[in-house]
């Protein structure tokens, strides 16, 4: 589906990546990464540190949202599927 989405063959997914799984790992590191940052932005600004805190809750909340709208699959399928394959 990704190969389609972005017009390239899947064998060229497949030279980044090992498995499907790592795929969504990815996925998952480069969103856990984006609220990081984002966070980190808010803990420097001149706000109170409630205010801060506000901040840094809503912005937690709504990245996680906003980050799986587009999964057509619920991100708890997704996850389960991988459990396995780290554990082992």
């Amino acid at each position: 589906d990704i190969a389609i989405e972005v017009g390239i063959g899947k064998g060229t997914i497949y030279l980044h990546f090992t498995s499907k799984e790592e795929i969504v790992l990815s996925h998952i590191d480069r969103i856990v990464e984006r609220t990081k940052e984002q966070l980190r932005q808010i803990s420097r600004s001149d706000a109170t540190a409630a205010e801060r805190l506000r901040s840094m809750l809503l912005t937690r909340v709504m990245f996680r949202f906003d980050s799986i709208q587009h999964y057509t699959q619920s991100l708890s399928d997704l996850l389960a599927a991988l459990r396995p394959g780290l554990h082992a």
